[in-house]
């Protein structure tokens, strides 16, 4: 019994993440409504991105858009 157990690799640290796929695919779901359709993959990307880290303020958002 012994032996069969350290065939195993012990799981108990991986975090279940489907909570966090359901979540973005919610939130992806209110950005992406039917008005905003016609929104590029790169817009929706930078959207979702602010809307995910809401630790961004208006001067950082400002500097990496002229970066770019």
């Amino acid at each position: 019994m012994l032996e069969d157990s350290r065939k195993y690799i012990d799981l108990k640290w991986v975090n279940p993440t489907s909570n966090v796929v359901e979540r973005f695919f919610s939130l992806l779901k209110r950005v992406y409504n039917p008005h905003r359709r016609a929104m590029t993959p790169d817009h929706l990307e930078r959207l979702l991105f602010l809307k995910v880290n809401r630790m961004w303020d208006l001067d950082d958002i400002v500097f990496v858009y002229d970066t770019k």
